[in-house]
């Protein structure tokens, strides 16, 4: 079943390098291969089949922890993964207020088996398992709903409850830099949600000041306001303009060719978000 999603997430990717290259026809034909998780959606959940558009099996359970349904996880945690289209997973979930609903129920939901022995397991926050990769871009959906500052509110007890300076530090399995990265980018306040599109989701930056490095220039993240309380965005720009819709900006230039990515942080959950 994960490898049906993973495999729909590579050919997103494939698409977008495609429509890069000018190969229309060929993107074209990447994107209708990347709809293929679709066949597997049935009551709110993805649920793995005979074969490919064989029977749903009668015995599912979200909970189960079967390594021939899903990789190191369950049905909760790869209920998400389909990073590469993430309007056609709003859609299948029934639309933007559907989805916080949905998202709030994962965050919350009983902590059921913990998967046995599987060291990927860890890092519970309901079903919500930060210890394994398919999870790490959940929290920045919210940024898709009317309630956005919850994106902020569950990263902010991530990074201070998953993350600590100690030998045994990480939560979960550092796979090959993943946790790590996950806890660079979102400390500094932003994250790429798709592999390969380079759109980023903001989210809530720990820090007062980070400055990037760049060929060309820096490119200065402030927080302005910030502390352990003041844990939610009043405001934020990018070189001075507004971001996009859901919280985003989707130029890479805007980093590479240097600038500021600007935070105003309060202590209340703004109306305004």
């Amino acid at each position: 079943m994960s490898y049906t999603l993973e495999f729909a997430i590579g050919d997103g990717a494939a698409a977008e390098i495609a429509e890069a290259a000018g190969r229309t026809e060929a993107a074209n034909r990447y994107i209708e291969r990347s709809k293929s998780y679709k066949n597997h959606w049935k009551d709110g959940f993805f649920q793995p089949r005979e074969q490919f558009e064989g029977e749903f099996l009668p015995e599912f359970d979200p909970y189960t922890v079967d390594h021939y349904w899903y990789t190191e996880g369950n049905a909760w945690q790869w209920k998400w993964s389909a990073m590469h289209d993430i309007e056609g997973l709003i859609e299948l979930i029934g639309g933007p207020e559907k989805l916080s609903k949905e998202l709030d129920e994962l965050f919350t939901a009983d902590e059921g088996e913990d998967g046995g022995d599987l060291p990927d397991m860890t890092g519970f926050i309901g079903q919500y398992l930060h210890g394994n990769e398919p999870s790490h871009h959940i929290a920045y959906l919210w940024n898709r709903t009317d309630e956005p500052w919850m994106t902020q509110e569950y990263l902010d007890q991530i990074m201070r409850d998953f993350y600590k300076p100690t030998p045994e530090g990480l939560v979960g399995n550092e796979d090959v830099g993943q946790m790590s990265a996950w806890y660079v980018m979102s400390a500094m306040g932003f994250y790429q949600v798709t592999p390969g599109l380079p759109e980023y989701s903001i989210g809530r930056p720990l820090f007062d000041e980070a400055v990037i490095e760049l060929p060309d220039g820096e490119f200065t993240i402030t927080a302005v306001n910030n502390s352990p309380a003041n844990r939610y965005i009043k405001e934020v720009t990018i070189n001075g303009e507004a971001l996009g819709d859901n919280n985003t900006f989707k130029k890479h230039s805007d980093i590479v060719a240097g600038g500021e990515l600007r935070f105003v942080m309060t202590n209340t959950k703004p109306d305004n978000q």
